[in-house]
Order: C-alpha cells, then sequence, then structure tokens
C-alpha cells in the first residue's frame, strides 16, 4: 500500500517575498543565493509551498519548512508588536462619522480610511488629508464661490486638530492586548497603542476593535504630547474602500513654508 507524501508544516502568518529572503539568508540556513532566487522567480512566495514544483527534492522543501517554523513562531510576537510602519493595521478601508468627545459639546465629521491615509472633513469646506506614506499633510479649502486653496506640510507642521484614527500611523507601531468590552453596541478587543511619530514625538492610545467590523475602530483615546486627551468614536461605518478622488492629494497645492510670501504677495502687490 502506497504511503501518503509529508505535507509541509503550516507556517504561521505570512511573509512577504524580501522578508523571506532576508530571513533565508541571514540566518545561515544553509539555503544558497541561487535557490532562494529561483524560488522566488517560481512563485514560492507563501506557505505552505509545493514541495513537488521542481525546485528541490521534498527533503530539502521539508527541511527549509521546518527552519522557517521555527523562525516564524520565534518571531510571531515581533511581528503582531511592530508591524510595517506604513500600514500597521489590518481592518478593511471604510468611511465613518467621526464623533470627537468635548468638554461642552461633540463634534461630528466625516472620515474616510483608505490604506493608511485618512480624510477629515471637519465642514464641507475644511478638509484635512493625511498621507503618512509620504509624511504629508494636506489642508484643503474650498470657497463659498467655488474657488479651493490647498497648503501641504509635514506632520509636525499640522498645527490643526488631529484625527485619532490618523494618531495610530508613525515609523514604529507597538500594539498590546488590553481585554474585550462592549462600545457602540460592537463586541470589541481592546489594545494598548504606542506610536512612534516622525519628529519624535510618542502617542499613547487606546483603541476598540469592533469584533463584527473586522477590526475596524469604534472608539479612540489618544493622550496628546502637548498634554490632555482626545477622545472620538465612529459612527455610521461602511466598510469599504472610498472614492479615489477623495484620498488623492490635488496636484496644485501652497508649501506650508511659503504661505507667508503668498499672503505678502496677494496684500501688496
Amino acid at each position: 500500500m502506497g504511503q501518503t507524501a509529508a505535507q509541509p508544516p503550516t507556517i504561521p502568518g505570512t511573509l512577504p517575498p524580501a522578508a523571506l529572503r532576508r530571513i533565508l539568508l541571514d540566518r545561515d540556513l544553509g539555503f544558497s543565493l541561487e535557490w532562494v532566487d529561483a524560488c522566488m522567480m517560481q512563485g514560492h512566495t507563501s506557505f505552505p509551498m509545493d514541495p513537488g514544483r521542481g525546485i528541490c527534492d521534498q527533503g530539502e522543501c521539508m527541511r527549509l519548512f521546518r527552519h522557517i517554523a521555527i523562525t516564524m513562531l520565534a518571531l510571531s510576537p515581533i511581528l503582531e508588536g511592530a508591524q510595517d510602519s506604513g500600514n500597521p493595521w489590518t481592518f478593511p478601508d471604510f468611511s465613518a462619522t467621526q464623533v470627537i468627545r468635548g468638554a461642552r459639546y461633540d463634534m461630528p465629521m466625516k472620515v474616510y480610511r483608505f490604506g493608511s491615509s485618512v480624510r477629515v472633513e471637519r465642514t464641507a469646506a475644511l478638509i484635512t488629508l493625511y498621507v503618512p506614506a509620504s509624511s504629508r499633510v494636506y489642508d484643503l479649502t474650498v470657497y463659498p464661490d467655488g474657488r479651493r486653496h490647498c497648503v501641504v506640510m509635514t506632520p509636525s507642521q499640522a498645527n490643526m486638530l488631529p484625527s485619532p484614527l490618523e494618531l495610530l500611523y508613525g515609523t514604529k507601531v507597538t500594539r498590546t492586548p488590553a481585554g474585550t468590552e462592549v462600545v457602540e453596541g460592537h463586541t470589541c478587543r481592546v489594545e494598548s497603542v504606542v506610536v512612534a511619530r516622525p519628529g519624535g514625538k510618542t502617542i499613547q492610545s487606546k483603541v476598540w476593535e469592533a469584533e463584527d467590523l473586522k477590526g475596524v475602530p469604534v472608539k479612540i483615546e489618544s493622550q496628546l504630547p502637548e498634554g490632555g486627551k482626545l477622545t472620538a468614536v465612529y459612527r455610521d461605518i461602511v466598510l469599504g474602500a472610498p472614492d479615489k478622488a477623495l484620498m488623492t492629494p490635488p496636484d496644485k497645492c501652497t508649501p506650508f513654508e511659503k504661505m507667508g510670501q503668498v499672503v505678502e504677495h496677494k496684500v501688496y502687490k
């Protein structure tokens, strides 16, 4: 009676090809550069790989899986705590009403999330687009006569009230489980989050991620470096990517550093 071929072990998590290549080569596991590159070329960029695709014999492939399984098990807590700085969050894109909680009154505003970018419509005339991937913030103004004006700046130059959603992004993000709670009618996983921001500031937040909304936050509390706490709840959540035009920066924006020159030119010339 024939024997069933041994199956490669399941690897916890997935790795992009560049990261996999780095682990294979840096950890001196005995796999040559040529073997790794050939594996990449034939599409073996996720696990488990098929040992019958002709790259290596089954014994060598199984040896690869054993080493990578051990490595990934050891690294999994680190990978979960410090994720891709460009977008460390895996919840889906969405739009919602963001309600900033105040001592005297609440401030509702429309918010859109696409990848790591966040658009906040404070009013129909005052809009901010945060693009962490390029370390840029776009301040957009729509005048009553239809004219539009855009100022582009770095996050450290942006002095407007931030969105707690945007404060979840930075150069390094550490997430620590902090239990479960029911918020806004949703059972949520709660996490304590520490974000290292461009420029050296650190933001500490608490995030309530709705299980029935695939982890979309329904509440965020952020401690601001300047002091004080910023709290927002998210309602009327709609999953799905927003209109691309909403998340695309304007072609023409005045750099923040030149704002004084623009005003002087308009006033005096």
